[in-house]
């Protein structure tokens, strides 16, 4: 989860096309781990949504 929140400020901090191109990388691998596929969601939402259900879950 750390990695993801690093690559989702890396991702929004700097935008060039290498951090661009491992945040979709990562997310990538997420889904094809979890098995959710958020089609309706921008990349950025779902990182986000997925750090904060994390939070709530593991409190």
């Amino acid at each position: 989860m750390l990695v993801l929140k690093s690559c989702l400020y890396r991702y929004s901090k700097f935008r060039n096309e290498a951090q661009k191109e491992a945040f979709l990388e990562a997310i990538d691998r997420v889904k094809l781990f979890t098995g959710i596929d958020p089609e309706e969601m921008s990349p950025v939402a779902f990182v986000k949504v997925l750090i904060q259900d994390y939070v709530v879950l593991t409190r």
